[in-house]
């Protein structure tokens, strides 16, 4: 009966009375659906929906972060590589050095510097007399 009083088609109206019903239903509908148990079971249903809208929400930013995380670290091994790539091609500079080469040459090899260099030349032979003075 009191349902039919503040839900009724008689709280459609604009007058005083209506307003002051449509008012009293909040009040109302709160008391009797928390007295059936009705407000718990909703409560909880509006959790549950909640918690599972979170669910992918919070994997896609672990998923975010880990990738973030994975980026970080290859960033981290380019520089690393990019840097031993420098060191190296100091390394390649240094050794390919005339002066170096030298130093080894005299000081672990003992060689000496030419004074005074000979050239040799050497008469062309044809193909057929050479081949035959090798046999």
């Amino acid at each position: 009966m009191l349902d039919r009083a503040l839900f009724g088609p008689h709280t459609l109206g604009d007058d005083l009375l209506a307003r002051g019903l449509r008012v009293l239903r909040y009040p109302y509908a709160i008391v009797r659906d928390l007295a059936g148990g009705e407000l718990t079971l909703r409560a909880t249903g509006l959790v549950y929906a909640t918690l599972l809208a979170l669910i992918p929400l919070v994997a896609l930013s672990f998923a975010v972060v880990q990738k973030s995380l994975a980026t970080d670290s290859v960033k981290v091994e380019q520089r690393r590589l990019e840097a031993e790539n420098a060191d190296l091609a100091a390394q390649v500079t240094q050794l390919r050095s005339g002066s170096r080469i030298r130093q080894i040459a005299e000081h672990q090899l003992g060689l000496v510097p030419a004074e005074r260099p000979i050239y040799l030349t050497v008469p062309k032979k044809d193909a057929a007399t050479a081949s035959a003075e090798r046999h």
